[in-house]
């Protein structure tokens, strides 16, 4: 089984988590949005990196008073099915529980079958 590790993510992350988001999302923002993105007070990123140093999953969300709202969540093609999606969750809820929060909230697509099995099984 592979160790899966999930970091803050820094700013030299920001390229990475911009492609991987055009890749697995197909998300039309650009560099610098998500750069404000990453600097706004109110936000939680993770990341996971290939052992090369890529990024190939993260995660975040946007901070209400004591509930964080998960936005977005993307790993890559070909690492799919093999945890990073589970252990990027479990990061949230321990930045959730760390900070005293008391609710996570998301939103998914009915069609998207994987995340909604996901999401159901934590």
């Amino acid at each position: 089984m592979m160790l899966i590790v999930i970091n803050a993510a820094r700013l030299d992350d920001i390229p990475g988590i911009h492609s991987l988001a055009k890749l697995a999302l197909g998300t039309q923002g650009t560099l610098a949005d998500v750069e404000r993105e990453f600097e706004a007070d109110n936000v939680v990123m993770g990341v996971a990196h290939t052992e090369n140093g890529r990024v190939c999953a993260y995660i975040n969300g946007w901070w209400a008073i004591d509930e964080l709202e998960l936005t977005e969540i993307a790993v890559h093609p070909n690492v799919r099915r093999c945890g990073y999606g589970r252990t990027l969750v479990r990061w949230l809820m321990e930045c959730v529980v760390a900070r005293g929060g008391q609710a996570i909230h998301l939103e998914v697509r009915s069609s998207n079958d994987g995340a909604r099995a996901l999401y159901r099984s934590m």
